[in-house]
């Protein structure tokens, strides 16, 4: 995680809540997309002790629609994650739910 921390700073996104000790933080990385020529963001890490979740995750969708040469964002809940959270997601833009297939143990 350290390394993914220290890629993001240089190409991504990070974004600490820092009131009397981190009470949060979201890293997401840019990188090229896979199947495109544009560029796209991962998610990689959302940690929340407090409700400045939505905060964070607020810059993080400035930050996506600040850059243009962004084309796609993609985040992966995990399992048991709150629907909550799916409606947050989705009042900050994260529209397309993409059919996936995991196996969990």
């Amino acid at each position: 995680m350290r390394v993914a921390i220290q890629e993001s700073m240089k190409s991504g996104f990070v974004w600490v809540s820092d009131i009397d000790g981190v009470k949060g933080a979201v890293v997401a990385i840019k990188h090229e997309g896979f199947w495109f020529a544009e560029n796209q963001v991962s998610l990689l890490m959302f940690y929340c002790k407090t409700g400045e979740g939505y905060k964070l995750l607020r810059k993080l969708s400035q930050w996506i629609r600040s850059d243009s040469s962004i084309a796609m964002a993609s985040v992966f809940l995990e399992r048991f994650m709150d629907e909550r959270y799916v409606r947050m997601f989705k009042r900050l833009g994260f529209t397309r739910q993409a059919p996936a297939l995991s196996y969990v143990r």
